[in-house]
């Protein structure tokens, strides 16, 4: 059982990323709370059967509006955790570590002005849990492959971000192994995605790993991407002693399933691989 109150601290920080929205984002400016009702009756009528929407206070976590989330939960959704709760246990600290660098690149104030004007969101396909019982087993739930989609909607008069839109839309039924699917892109209102703002997510999400992990942990990896072929020879190369880097490893590999759940890494060097095959264009 997933602890939902573990996920919500884990959560916080990316949440608070986005009062540093810039107005050139294109989200209306209002006074907090307030909610276009005529804006959100059209999207709502433009709602397909397999999609569902809500609107977000990113102060409290509150949904503030939802559209269909009866339909595929049996109950409307009243606050984030109770979506969080249905994410796919396998993939929930890679959409959180994926989401946050996602925010990091579409909601923080540093991000590129170039990009702002571009209107960008993000949206991450994750496997849900529908309607079902307790007592329905856990090879028997309903899991479907859902497209995510974050947008700011609403700033207060300091331009602060207060309300998002995220709206859903079902993909596929999910089957366990399956977590190849799994992805975050950066988009514009279009729905185009460019090789070079997915370059930058894969970035900084790396950059974010590093930072989780720490400076050993990097050294580490630095050592095997510079020709290191064992954990002896990192060892003797930083200095360290095999205890110290075998200790090390274990902690990247945790992180490194968890970040990546579509791979299985059981080496650190697999992982520094993997790392400058898909993700680096210039090493650590």
């Amino acid at each position: 059982m997933i602890d939902a109150d573990i996920v919500l601290k884990k959560i916080e920080p990316m949440i608070a990323m986005q009062a540093g929205l810039n107005e050139k984002l294109g989200a209306p400016v209002f006074p907090a709370n307030h909610i276009v009702e005529e804006e959100w009756k059209r999207h709502t009528y433009s709602l397909q059967l397999e999609e569902f929407a809500f609107i977000m206070d990113v102060r409290d976590f509150q949904l503030k509006k939802e559209a269909h989330t009866d339909r595929f939960f049996g109950m409307q959704l009243r606050d984030i955790l109770s979506l969080l709760r249905r994410i796919h246990p396998d993939v929930l600290d890679a959409y959180i570590h994926w989401g946050k660098a996602a925010y990091d690149l579409t909601y923080s104030s540093q991000i590129d002005s170039q990009m702002a004007q571009r209107k960008i969101s993000y949206r991450i396909l994750i496997p849900l849990l529908f309607q079902s019982t307790p007592r329905t087993p856990p090879n028997e739930r309903p899991y479907y492959w859902v497209i995510q989609t974050v947008k700011p909607y609403q700033l207060d008069e300091n331009k602060q971000l207060v309300l998002q839109h995220n709206s859903y839309r079902i993909i596929k039924k999910f089957e366990e192994g399956d977590l190849a699917t799994f992805k975050a892109e950066i988009c514009h209102d279009d729905g185009l995605v460019t090789l070079e703002e997915t370059n930058s997510l894969l970035q900084h999400l790396y950059k974010n790993l590093l930072e989780e992990l720490g400076e050993e942990a990097a050294n580490i990896l630095n050592a095997y991407l510079e020709g290191c072929k064992t954990a002896d020879e990192v060892a003797a190369t930083l200095g360290y002693s095999i205890n110290r880097v075998n200790t090390i490893q274990k902690t990247i590999l945790k992180n490194a399933n968890e970040w990546y759940p579509w791979q299985v890494f059981t080496m650190a060097k697999q992982f520094a691989q993997f790392l400058a095959k898909t993700m680096l264009q210039d090493r650590c």
